[in-house]
């Protein structure tokens, strides 16, 4: 009697996946990788990418035991889903609620266009940006269109449950790119009018890396000292202190990339200041 009913819980699901119905169910457990659920006396699993916006867990650095605490509150509720797959003879059955929203989502991205402000509400924020609802769907704010200032942390900027204004910038499939710096004028572009090749600037080393220094010449404005500027075999490390504010040429202004580079105002660096 078991095997006759599991074979019909089995012939139900395979229906249910040909016909793309929807169906509720309970999770009865966690794990880190998803949800363990129980239908038509078949045991299936629902991974983490499979969850829908409102039930994804938003955690920082991928903290696995922060993961499965969300995880676990999801335990014991009722899910909206649809099967992803299905194969009997590996007793194999992937659920999805993405898949249950996937017809409602397609719905409303048609109703946006890119170009739109829309207001939305923060579900989350990660290293790498902010998620915000819009009509329903999560769209993503990534963290080099929070703001015209460099973000180190999203979550200075916004908290979950804010209402905030954003720009549509992308819709790729079922994916919503906003942006919330594109509402406001580039501060840059103001900024870089008072600049000409050939100025003598003064400026303070923010950044050192391997090909180069980054120097703050205006609030808005980073430029770059290129290490080809510094002389032959040169290091950057060795030639420049960060917080050091030293006097540099403006040697070229590339108003399509946000790009201006320098060259050394200063005469010890055994080049001549105008190179390029």
């Amino acid at each position: 009697l078991k095997k006759v009913a599991k074979e019909k819980g089995w012939d139900t699901l395979q229906q249910l996946f040909e016909s793309g119905e929807m169906f509720e169910v309970t999770p009865y457990d966690a794990n880190r990788g998803g949800l363990l659920i129980e239908t038509e006396g078949i045991r299936g699993f629902l991974p983490v990418s499979q969850l829908s916006a409102k039930h994804y867990p938003r955690v920082n650095n991928a903290d696995k035991d922060q993961i499965l605490q969300k995880l676990n509150e999801l335990v014991q509720q009722t899910l909206r889903v649809g099967v992803l797959d299905i194969d009997r003879e590996n007793n194999k059955l992937i659920l999805s609620e993405k898949v249950a929203k996937r017809e409602e989502t397609k719905q409303q991205l048609e109703k946006l266009s890119v170009g739109d402000v829309v207001t939305g509400t923060v579900t989350g924020t990660v290293d790498f940006g902010i998620f915000v609802t819009v009509g329903g769907v999560e769209g993503l704010v990534h963290i080099s269109e929070i703001s015209w200032d460099r973000v180190s942390n999203p979550a200075d900027y916004v908290e979950v449950g804010q209402e905030v204004e954003a720009k549509v910038i992308a819709i790729d499939g079922d994916k919503l790119s906003l942006s919330m710096k594109q509402l406001t004028e580039d501060p840059w572009l103001e900024q870089i009018k008072d600049y000409q090749v050939g100025d003598v600037v003064e400026g303070s080393i923010t950044r050192v890396t391997p090909f180069g220094a980054f120097i703050q010449i205006a609030p808005a404005i980073e430029a770059l000292v290129h290490i080809s500027e510094l002389g032959e075999d040169a290091d950057p490390d060795a030639y420049f202190t960060v917080g050091e504010t030293r006097k540099f040429r403006i040697i070229d202004i590339d108003t399509q990339v946000r790009k201006i580079s320098l060259s050394m105002a200063e005469e010890s660096t055994g080049q001549g200041s105008d190179s390029g």
